[in-house]
């Protein structure tokens, strides 16, 4: 059974919404800002990822833009400064509560010095504590899942956004109620907002610039919002956020034998991931599979025999043979990582510098809809026939290890190239 209630419209004029109200991790006035208007930024630490909570010391932004001659999102422009750098000009100014404000001297393109051939749509933020103003922050700021954090620059067109949730998608557990809220904006002064669930009008206003409703739900799943403005001549956006409803992880044991790590099925089309994380709440598996998402189909079981033994399983089905699906866990809402078992994993910066001549046919990073190191999927791929049978492994106690890091130790990176070197090590008595 699902338990809706009743919808609230607010009425209050854009410019007075209070940031305060605002679930967001950053908030910002104006509410549509372009990139020619000075902004005001709030931080709640207590949104995100949460590290600086409770933090007694300075906050410093990392903030850079992406434009329209960034290849990703992780391709930051105009950066205002180095890791490890201070600069007076980036301090935050604490609010009290666990928030810090920040108030730009001039205009986005100003302030990040931006050139009249690049266009500035995005400002990428990373909240940086320091107890001593020196060597690497001792604590960060980030989106949920450690994301960097990013804030839209809106054109001067109708626009649409929700306040509340601040992200893509948000777990709540049954019959906790949260208040969905969306702003709109349109240049011509006349603007419909929609507020639809799962397809079905719960809210609309013609003559409100934001829109509300105070949801929960008896059932778990996965719960779509749209919000949808229109200035009644043509002009349209749209934008959505999913709440997923859970009791929890499923508590159940692993199937027998079931090793850490990925297990492929037989056919080709399923497999079975298992991570062991003491002291986590719950893990959804996202990825390729569910459009890097969270979803509750993918909400992995709990198996726990003790506080310090406690597994994560799922099996995933559905998949093709031969594909490759990019994936990662998400942790408590707050972290994002790939599988440590992984054979293959992706990076946003490292991957531009692996050629197609050592990684033919590499797979795309994800760029856009999650961050840090993205594992790979192989369903239905053919085992490696080895050529070489009469290899005699030596036992343990006999064991002569070489160390050898392939992108320092040869020019070209190449597995191919350090063939040659072999015989060397074999001479070295590396076994």
């Amino acid at each position: 059974m699902k338990n809706f209630s009743v919808l609230r419209l607010s009425f209050l004029a854009i410019l007075f919404l209070p940031i305060s109200a605002y679930s967001q991790v950053v908030t910002f006035e104006p509410s549509f800002a372009t990139q020619n208007d000075t902004l005001t930024l709030t931080f709640d630490a207590t949104q995100g990822n949460g590290e600086l909570v409770g933090f007694s010391g300075d906050v410093y932004l990392h903030t850079g833009l992406i434009t329209d001659k960034s290849s990703s999102p992780s391709d930051w422009k105009y950066v205002q400064s180095g890791w490890e750098s201070y600069p007076a000009k980036l301090k935050a100014t604490p609010l009290g509560n666990d928030k810090w404000e920040f108030k730009y001297p001039s205009s986005v393109r100003e302030f990040y010095s931006v050139s009249v051939a690049d266009k500035a749509e995005e400002i990428t933020l990373l909240f940086r504590g320091t107890l001593d103003g020196a060597g690497a922050p001792d604590k960060v700021g980030r989106a949920s899942g450690g994301e960097d954090i990013f804030l839209e620059l809106f054109e001067n067109e109708v626009s649409v956004q929700f306040l509340n949730p601040g992200e893509k998608s948000k777990i709540v557990k049954k019959n906790e109620e949260i208040e969905i809220e969306g702003i709109g904006n349109s240049p011509a002064g006349n603007l419909n907002l929609s507020l639809k669930l799962n397809g079905s009008e719960v809210a609309q206003t013609s003559v409100s610039d934001t829109v509300s409703y105070v949801f929960s739900a008896a059932s778990e799943g996965n719960y779509r919002f749209d919000l949808i403005g229109d200035d009644g001549a043509g002009e349209e956006d749209s934008t959505s956020v999913t709440i997923i409803v859970t009791d929890g992880a499923v508590m159940e044991a692993r199937p027998s034998g079931l090793e850490d790590g990925i297990t492929y099925g037989e056919n080709g089309t399923s497999v079975t991931l298992s991570l062991f994380a003491p002291g986590k709440r719950e893990v959804f598996v996202v990825g390729d599979f569910s459009d890097w998402e969270l979803d509750f189909n993918y909400q992995m079981k709990k198996d726990s025999l003790k506080a310090d033994s406690v597994w994560f399983w799922t099996e995933i089905t559905g998949l093709t043979p031969g594909e490759e699906y990019g994936f990662q866990y998400e942790i408590d809402g707050s972290l994002r990582i790939a599988d440590p078992y992984s054979e293959l994993v992706l990076h946003p910066n490292d991957d531009n510098f692996i050629s197609e001549s050592i990684f033919p046919n590499l797979k795309e990073y994800p760029n856009g809809k999650t961050t840090n190191y993205v594992g790979v999927l192989f369903p239905g791929k053919t085992p490696y026939q080895w050529k070489a049978t009469d290899y005699v492994k030596p036992k343990k106690e006999n064991l002569v290890i070489y160390e050898l890091l392939v992108r320092d130790f040869l020019a070209d990176h190449s597995y191919s190239t350090l063939i040659d070197t072999l015989d060397y090590l074999d001479r070295l008595g590396i076994n």
